[in-house]
């Protein structure tokens, strides 16, 4: 909680799920829950034939390898996988991203991609992701007196103040029915941070999918959400952000406050930090029948 460094409640790295954070009183000055931010999760790699040659909905794999070169079975239907389709730089593109349709003895059908895979070792990767993270029931908060404008401000250093929740990679998120009280600008003025983050540039699988975000009271808040489709700050980018539901919450943005000043916008869609932006953006994006409650714009499309 001191100046200079980021603290949550609680933070997800590699774990498979699921998880339950159900019924709970959390508190932290940073993001108050956290999933991913950590770098590489557990991956794994095949080698892409030659014959029969690859196309953009069919491949098949060979050698496959985890990180210590143990072997490993082929990606099994429903996997979500990235292929490498360009020997340019960067590695991979978000578009290089597809699920497994079918899989007889390593002969692979999947989603279709824009180009075909290239043939080689390691040129189809995927890993391990958190799954079925349920959020509900929770009261979360954040002590006025962390923020620097507030009169109760225990004057220990400027602290940084972001997100309630941050979504940086996992599939199926369920988050409902809580509360949530406290977040000021002081590194990023948003009550959620929804995105596909590859943090360090090695996990190109670190992706997100599926977030749901519904029934939740969000009070004294800075801004409400911002969904980034696809972020690296360095290498590849990982696969886009895809079906993302925001629905009957509640969002109080008092804005102009001398406690709580005002964020700008009060949701955001944002671009590609550190991406391409060939492809498209996150894939299924709802946000419907929400109470924005704001002295500033209701929405604004931003590209990074």
């Amino acid at each position: 909680i001191y100046s200079g460094t980021d603290s949550q409640a609680i933070a997800g790295a590699d774990g498979p799920g699921p998880y339950l954070i159900q019924n709970n009183f959390l508190s932290a000055v940073t993001e108050v829950i956290l999933f991913g931010g950590t770098g590489r999760t557990p991956g794994y790699s095949c080698t892409v034939a030659t014959t029969p040659a690859p196309t953009t909905t069919t491949a098949t794999v060979n050698t496959c390898l985890d990180a210590a070169n143990g072997a490993v079975s082929t990606p099994a239907i429903g996997t979500q996988v990235m292929f490498k389709t360009s020997a340019g730089s960067p590695a991979y593109l978000p578009t290089d991203w597809t699920t497994i349709t079918g899989n007889s003895s390593g002969a692979l059908t999947f989603d279709a991609i824009h180009a075909a895979p290239l043939a080689g070792v390691a040129e189809v990767v995927w890993g391990m992701l958190p799954d079925d993270i349920t959020i509900t029931k929770n009261y979360i908060y954040k002590l006025p007196s962390w923020n620097p404008n507030d009169p109760s401000w225990d004057k220990v250093g400027s602290r940084a103040s972001k997100n309630f929740i941050e979504v940086k990679y996992g599939r199926r998120w369920n988050i409902t029915a809580n509360v949530m009280v406290n977040t000021w600008n002081n590194g990023q003025n948003f009550a959620f941070n929804i995105n596909a983050n590859d943090q360090n540039g090695d996990c190109p699988w670190c992706t997100a999918s599926d977030v749901s975000l519904t029934n939740n009271i969000m009070k004294n808040i800075a801004g409400e959400f911002v969904i980034i489709p696809s972020q690296s700050y360095a290498g590849p980018c990982p696969g886009y952000l895809k079906r993302v539901l925001i629905q009957n919450n509640l969002f109080w943005v008092p804005g102009g406050t001398a406690t709580i000043p005002s964020g700008g916008a009060v949701f955001e869609l944002a671009g590609y930090t550190g991406c391409p932006t060939t492809g498209g953006g996150a894939d299924s994006v709802q946000i419907i029948h929400n109470h924005l409650l704001g002295g500033s714009k209701n929405m604004q499309s931003a590209s990074g």
